[in-house]
């Protein structure tokens, strides 16, 4: 992502979603002409279960397939 480029976002939780879901929610998202999302936020108890502890690997699949359809993500 360079300087020029304007971020058009909203939040996406795909944890909370059927993973299923994911490649079709991917698609809507890019259909939608976002090209930032934000994510993590509502459950960093997950991300951190220790103070200094981060495990980032049970949202592997949806950050890979944002990046692939050239979305970019933001973490909370």
């Amino acid at each position: 992502m360079n300087q020029d480029t304007i971020l058009y976002g909203a939040s996406f939780y795909p944890e909370y979603m059927p993973y299923e879901r994911l490649d079709r929610d991917v698609e809507l998202i890019k259909n939608a002409n976002i090209n930032f999302v934000r994510m993590g936020e509502s459950t960093w108890s997950v991300w951190e279960p220790e103070d200094g502890r981060f495990e980032p690997a049970w949202m592997d699949a949806a950050l890979d397939k944002l990046h692939q359809a050239g979305i970019h993500r933001g973490i909370s």
